[in-house]
């Protein structure tokens, strides 16, 4: 199946490292596939039963067994493999636990066979496409409307980048809840993670602010930042609320906050003042503790970062107004 890149003003979804992985999977499944029939081909189900009656002759139910393999029903040959598992994983000789395997060769090898598997597999990768498209352009739609909700928005451009579904081995053959979204251009630009499952939207992997090597202008960062509070919480970019903060700043700043009550872009506040306090202890320098600040600030202007009983926020925007309070001079 062939993706159109869908463009809805400046958010497109780029879907070929999904298709690559799902190419390669599908065709992995083939090759085990055709693998399997040839063996099963070659499987002589008269030999393995004359086989196993000679290695498993000090077997106590060897002819119950027989007779299960003979019956040709699974339930029944299922019921007495327990047994037999029981009994060759107690013997030193690998060749009788070997057994065990080659009964479902046998089973596979004596039951008709589905002969449409291949089409069976490409559409049921067909069907994995539709669902991942129809993901895909839900999540597109969510991120065009929260970037119409953003008050300052700087015109970064913003790609979707869908992901295989993984587990603990890698790329699985599934439709995809997952991708990451890349805001602004080039190769290092910086992106976040998104699933979009039944349980709603889920964001993980944020680029911490400030990140030189990610964040090219402070325009690029602010989108980054304002994108991922109206996708977590709608409305939130334009519909603020005043928030009391605590900050620890170097001594060498004071004055600069006492003229002019403003913060400029990647600032760390907490709710928690016992924290920030920790924190000015930590930074100490040989001039001594950092200040600590009392900070009312519009919450549009902050990016939350940890979430709990004590809370992390990050200014955003450069030069963003605030009423400072000294509340704490450093040592």
């Amino acid at each position: 199946m062939k993706f159109k890149k869908w463009f809805i003003e400046s958010v497109d979804i780029d879907y070929s490292k999904y298709q690559a992985a799902i190419a390669d999977k599908t065709q992995e499944m083939i090759d085990y596939m055709q693998d399997r029939e040839y063996r099963l081909d070659q499987f002589k189900p008269d030999a393995f039963l004359q086989q196993i009656q000679i290695q498993l002759k000090n077997y106590p139910q060897l002819g119950n067994f027989v007779r299960s393999l003979q019956s040709k029903n699974p339930h029944y040959i299922f019921d007495q493999l327990k047994r037999l598992r029981n009994w060759t994983g107690k013997q030193p000789d690998r060749r009788l636990r070997d057994i065990w395997t080659q009964t479902f060769d046998y089973i596979d090898a004596v039951r008709p066979r589905q002969k449409e598997w291949e089409t069976d597999l490409k559409q049921n990768v067909q069907n994995f496409h539709q669902k991942t498209q129809t993901t895909m352009q839900q999540l597109q739609k969510m991120i065009q409307d929260a970037i119409g909700r953003v008050a300052r928005w700087n015109a970064s451009p913003v790609q979707i980048e869908v992901r295989p579904a993984e587990d603990d081995r890698g790329a699985v053959l599934d439709a995809s809840e997952a991708a990451g979204v890349r805001v602004g251009s080039g190769r290092m630009s910086p992106d976040f993670t998104v699933w979009l499952g039944e349980k709603g939207l889920d964001i993980d992997d944020v680029i911490d602010g400030g990140d030189e090597d990610f964040f090219s202008s402070p325009q690029v960062q602010a989108d980054y930042f304002n994108l991922i509070n109206e996708l977590k919480k709608p409305g939130s970019t334009s519909k603020g609320k005043i928030l009391t903060l605590y900050t620890a700043r170097p001594k060498a700043d004071r004055e600069r906050y006492l003229k002019s009550p403003s913060l400029p872009v990647n600032v760390f506040l907490s709710n928690s003042y016992d924290h920030v306090e920790g924190i000015a202890r930590d930074l100490a320098t040989k001039e001594g503790e950092r200040d600590i600040w009392k900070v009312r600030i519009d919450s549009r202007y902050l990016t939350q970062t940890l979430d709990g009983h004590i809370k992390y926020y990050q200014v955003t925007s450069d030069n963003t107004p605030a009423k400072m309070d000294l509340v704490h001079v450093g040592d």
